[in-house]
Order: C-alpha cells, then structure tokens, then sequence
C-alpha cells in the first residue's frame, strides 16, 4: 500500500480530490470527471510546475542579487503572444526540467 501512496502522491492525484468533490457538487459527477480529465490532457500538472518554477527562479534571484523594487518606466502593461515551441526552448531548462526533477 506504500508503494501506490508514493505513486498518487507523486503524480500530483490526491490533491484533485478536493477540486473532484467541489466540481461534483456544483456541477455533477460525471462533468467533474470529465473536467479533470481535461485538465490532465491539456497538461495541466506541467503548467502547475512551470508556473510554480518560474516563481521560484524569481525568488532565488532575488535572493542572490538584492531585493527587488518597484521602478516606474512609465510604459504601458503588454502581452506579447508567442508560440508554444519558442517558449519551452526559452524556458525548459530553468524551469520546466528542475520543476518535475523536484
């Protein structure tokens, strides 16, 4: 029974089941199934750790160098859209790989 706790732990499972109950509730059983399903094949746990990766780079470096301030540049907020190939080649080896090497 260890090993599959490690393997459900691991993988990221039991931590849906408060998202499973909350979707159940709300929407029904079998659309929360479906939902989660989803999220699983859109790639949902690699977002979670790119996501969580990129924070942690941030706070190292910040950490590293000095703390970080605010400075006005007087310039708007921008959205740039860029494709999915470009940004792993930009971001995969400082934050996808040691987000699902931790």
């Amino acid at each position: 029974m260890g090993t599959i706790q490690m393997l459900l732990g691991g993988l990221g499972l039991l931590q849906t089941i408060p998202l499973f109950a909350t979707l159940g509730v709300e929407r029904g059983w079998w659309d929360s199934l479906r939902e989660i399903f989803y999220v699983f094949i859109t790639g949902g746990p690699l977002h979670f750790m790119f996501h969580i990766q990129t924070k942690a780079h941030y706070m190292s470096q910040t950490i590293l160098v000095g703390g970080a301030k605010y400075r006005a540049t007087g310039r708007g907020f921008v959205t740039q859209h860029t494709e999915m190939d470009e940004q792993f080649r930009f971001f995969a080896s400082s934050h996808l790989y040691l987000g699902v090497e931790i």
